[in-house]
């Protein structure tokens, strides 16, 4: 009979309050393959809170919440071409359809439709709250169009989403999304959806398939804690900083769809992110070969927890979200706690 192969880390220290996780059932496992990237350049924003960025096929739009303006800026070095006022006091969501530019206001749920030249408001969307969506408890962020779909990242302090929106029927509709969002871009096949973090190793960009956004396929790292803004121009990957003030242009390294899943990964429990956490944690975890496999979550005086994964999968990169719960589905009170993945009978 095989040994099973086991880690264990101790490093989950967890805030006083755990919020549950709306989006995301404990033990939901998303395979996983990290990406390298490089900076390519860097240049300060026009405005002093850079929100959401988006690529019009020749230029570079930047609304600031703090001026209420939308820059458009030369991608040559990201001088300010000219500027257009915001059509809402707190702007945070922009996005381009072809022909016009969409904006959403952070508090008021309101999407508009902006004519790029006038900076007139052609038409407005507001959000119904029905579908799915409390009243009052989210403002938005990122925006962007995903074929003629309209999604919306909704931030409500503790957990993320996306809104789909219906432009044609004056409807906002949640998605079953795993992940927790804030800018949001769409490659043509990929949904790219960034995270931000109080550690700046924690804030990632994650890539989801369009016809299966409930599991994220690639990762790579943001070189800022909040990658508030995400634009793709067809060859870079544009990123605001909001804490930094500064927008990166970044390269892949790996190209996704030249990853193959049958590089095996060594066996490894990798750190928890972001930690501590008080509404959720990603766990990841590598597997060499198929194997029955199980992570469990214990308390340091060794009682079991939650058990996240009990099943057989592939060699490979992997992750799993826990959200603070044991195995009934009630909060754990803070402290420190311990995680442990075994492979093998």
């Amino acid at each position: 009979m095989r040994i099973p192969k086991e880690l264990t880390i101790s490093l989950m220290a967890f805030m006083v309050t755990l919020a549950s996780f709306s989006g995301q059932a404990p033990g939901q496992v998303s395979k996983l393959y990290n990406i390298g990237r490089s900076i390519d350049a860097t240049y300060p924003t026009p405005g002093p809170r850079p929100q959401d960025i988006v690529w019009d096929g020749a230029n570079l739009w930047v609304v600031d919440d703090s001026t209420d303006v939308i820059y458009q800026l030369d991608p040559a070095d990201c001088s300010v071409l000219r500027t257009i006022p915001a059509p809402d006091a707190n702007t945070q969501g922009l996005a381009w359809d072809g022909t016009h530019l969409w904006v959403c206001g952070a508090d008021s749920l309101i999407v508009y439709q902006v004519d790029p030249q006038s900076g007139d408001v052609l038409s407005t969307t507001p959000c119904t709250y029905g579908y799915g969506i409390p009243g009052g408890q989210y403002h938005s962020t990122g925006l962007t169009f995903v074929g003629e779909r309209l999604y919306c990242c909704l931030d409500s302090g503790r957990s993320s989403q996306i809104a789909e929106v219906d432009l044609e029927n004056n409807t906002w509709k949640l998605l079953e999304f795993t992940g927790f969002p804030y800018g949001l871009a769409y490659d043509g096949e990929y949904l790219w959806c960034t995270q931000y973090s109080s550690d700046p190793d924690s804030s990632n960009c994650y890539g989801y398939h369009y016809s299966d956004i409930h599991s994220y396929a690639y990762r790579f790292t943001m070189p800022c804690k909040i990658p508030s803004g995400i634009a793709f121009d067809g060859t870079s990957f544009w990123i605001t900083g909001c804490d930094t003030k500064t927008i990166y242009k970044l390269q892949l390294i790996d190209n996704p769809l030249a990853v193959s899943e049958d590089v095996p990964a060594p066996f490894a429990l990798l750190q928890n992110y972001p930690n501590p956490f008080n509404a959720h944690t990603i766990i990841p975890y590598q597997i060499t070969e198929r194997d029955h496999v199980t992570l469990t979550i214990y308390s340091t005086p060794g009682q079991k927890i939650s058990t996240l994964v009990d099943r057989e999968q592939g060699s490979g990169s992997y992750s799993v979200v826990w959200n603070g719960t044991d195995a009934y589905g009630h909060e754990v009170s803070s402290g420190l706690y311990l995680c442990t993945l075994t492979a093998g009978s």
